[in-house]
């Protein structure tokens, strides 16, 4: 459940403050750097979520690749998709 925390941590506080300094930034090489740390920001999102349906795939035992799989095949061809506030 930590891992849920920080997760909801990330989504709730330091996307939107990325977001935010990246529209009113000007300079591009800080916009650049802010972009870097929003990369950063994903990245950790995709590895806690991809542990936590792996302990859940575990608990259930189910295979802890189908869904991730599944969900990603979605977002190429164009299915639902996170939208900025």
């Amino acid at each position: 459940m930590r891992s849920m925390r920080i997760v909801e941590r990330l989504i709730t506080e330091r996307w939107p403050d990325l977001k935010q300094r990246a529209e009113k930034e000007t300079d591009y090489d800080t916009l650049i750097a802010i972009l870097g740390e929003i990369d950063d920001v994903l990245l950790v999102l995709e590895q806690r979520i991809a542990a936590n349906d792996q302990l859940l795939a575990m608990r259930d035992g189910s295979d802890p690749t189908s869904n991730r799989l599944e969900h990603f095949s979605e977002v190429r061809m164009g299915g639902p998709a996170i939208r900025s506030q």
